[in-house]
């Protein structure tokens, strides 16, 4: 299977848990403010908005991600839109997941405006499309992966 193919629950970080596809053909939309990519597509049939950095293909740093899913919103935002109280505290760890200093104002800052901007559009995100819903579907079988040095198994998962 080609890596365009792939689900981002096929995709494992080197802990087993599941990676997160960025600009995949699922993307509802995608805004770019302050430096800040945020895409909207779905993960196991929930809404999620995803940042990260907004650089060119020739940066050889590695980049990270910061997803947030629907469900959470209640961290990042009241029911009105303002600020919650823990706002600040997600805004430096999508920093520091991001590839900033999690201590640098003006970087907290905009992400702190990037995600209250963002989150009316999560809000207001439609249900995943048949297509996906069908490919997650297939991809949620139990594989177990093994892994054995030298005859003795060091790790075993479903995946």
């Amino acid at each position: 299977m080609s890596y365009k193919n792939m689900t981002a629950t096929e995709l494992l970080d080197i802990s087993g848990k599941p990676m997160v596809m960025l600009g995949g053909e699922f993307t509802v939309l995608r805004h770019v403010s302050k430096g800040i990519v945020s895409e909207y597509t779905w993960r196991d049939g929930e809404p999620v908005m995803i940042l990260f950095k907004d650089v060119d293909g020739r940066s050889k740093t590695r980049l990270g991600a910061y997803l947030i899913e629907l469900k959470d919103a209640f961290h990042y935002a009241d029911s009105n839109g303002n600020p919650s109280r823990t706002l600040f505290d997600h805004a430096r760890e999508a920093c520091a997941a991001m590839g900033w200093d999690r201590n640098d104002k003006f970087a907290i800052f905009n992400v702190m405006t990037v995600i209250l901007e963002g989150l009316p559009d999560l809000i207001k995100m439609p249900p995943p499309p048949a297509e996906l819903e069908r490919r997650e579907s297939i991809s949620q079988g139990k594989h177990e992966l093994t892994l054995k040095l030298d005859g003795r198994t060091i790790l075993e998962r479903l995946v």
